[in-house]
């Protein structure tokens, strides 16, 4: 049966505006070919609008392509032959070009020239899909950087190549509200995996306790060895105070234990950046920084003598990791094996930030 495709021709002195249907060489099933020609049909002028091929067309295309046969390439792709038929057919329209002759032996076809010229290109688009379906695949994982940048370092031994971990960063504005966007972002499907702070409760969202951190206080010129394991803010009044600004967590509990222990806070210096209110302290004679113990790694228990007061031994909190729940996993494990993967992604996580896992 003869096919007729639309074709865009430029007039004189207008633009491309008109259509008429060039003739697609077509071979019947009995091998003769027909140059009759008809009208086009509705389906025809279907094709007159610009429409990719899809990723099942293309790989319909190339294992007939590959294997001569309708029936062989139907048994690879676990499809009728019917259906493959149908799936090279519109895989044709969609590149207007007529890319397969159909052999006088039912159920054999072989490419034209034109499918030649395209084959090529169709498996560099398979090879592209298929590599953003592996990216898919991948577990979506987000954490505060200094906890992110714990589990980057530790990610080859700890997942290894049979379990891929995409990391997302943080937006700035899920920064400081206290962990709750990145929870969502979990619960909406956004994200599979997060590490943030304990205690939020969503519906469908599994919590798994992972460490706990403290305020410690970096001492001018790393004199904290021959002071006492804790301090207080009395014991603070005479130094120049550094910390991170308003929002941060840490800033939250240094306020409380100052208010706790009746001391009014001053700060000299407030940046975002730890490192330097570290160093700050570690050069200077009179500035003292307070900082999380996790700010660098793993909670460092020789970072500095850790805040408190005689309401509260330790000013601190707890990271957990969050995901889908053993239910919800378990279900999608089912129909998709990413469930299982997330679990098995959360349990090792949870294993790489967990106190005994710290160098």
């Amino acid at each position: 049966m003869t096919r007729y495709v639309p074709h865009l021709h430029k007039v004189a002195g207008a633009n491309w505006h008109h259509k008429r249907y060039i003739h697609v060489t077509a071979v019947h099933n009995s091998g003769t070919v027909s140059d009759s020609p008809r009208p086009p049909s509705s389906r025809d002028d279907r094709t007159s609008e610009s429409v990719l091929p899809t990723v099942d067309q293309a790989r319909a295309f190339c294992a007939v392509a590959d294997s001569g046969s309708y029936s062989e390439a139907g048994r690879d792709l676990q499809k009728h032959r019917v259906a493959v038929n149908r799936l090279v057919g519109r895989f044709s329209d969609a590149v207007n070009q007529g890319v397969l002759v159909h052999a006088s032996t039912a159920g054999h076809a072989t490419l034209t020239p034109h499918g030649y010229e395209i084959l090529g290109a169709a498996r560099r688009f398979l090879a592209a899909a298929d590599a953003l379906q592996q990216r898919r695949a991948a577990v979506r994982f987000s954490a505060y950087p200094s906890i992110a940048q714990r589990v980057v370092a530790r990610a080859p031994a700890l997942l290894g190549d049979a379990l891929p971990l995409d990391f997302v960063a943080v937006a700035a504005r899920a920064r400081h509200d206290g962990g709750r966007q990145l929870v969502a972002d979990v619960a909406a499907g956004r994200l599979d995996l997060v590490v943030a702070p304990a205690g939020q409760t969503v519906p469908g969202i599994s919590e798994v306790r992972a460490y706990r951190w403290s305020l410690r206080v970096v001492l001018p010129g790393q004199s904290f060895r021959s002071v006492p394991p804790k301090v207080s803010p009395a014991g603070l009044t005479q130094y120049r105070l550094v910390a991170t600004p308003l929002r941060h967590r840490s800033r939250e509990l240094l306020a409380d234990a100052f208010q706790d222990d009746g001391v009014p806070l001053a700060l000299a210096v407030e940046s975002e950046s730890q490192e330097l209110l570290r160093d700050i302290a570690l050069n200077s004679h009179r500035h003292a920084a307070v900082l999380p113990d996790d700010a660098f790694g793993a909670p460092n228990t020789q970072m500095g003598p850790q805040l408190a007061t005689a309401n509260a031994p330790v000013y601190g909190g707890t990271y957990s990791v969050y995901s889908r729940s053993d239910d919800t996993a378990r279900d999608e494990a089912s129909t998709d094996p990413r469930g299982q993967l997330i679990t098995e992604v959360a349990q090792r996580v949870q294993a790489a930030l967990a106190p005994e896992s710290s160098e």
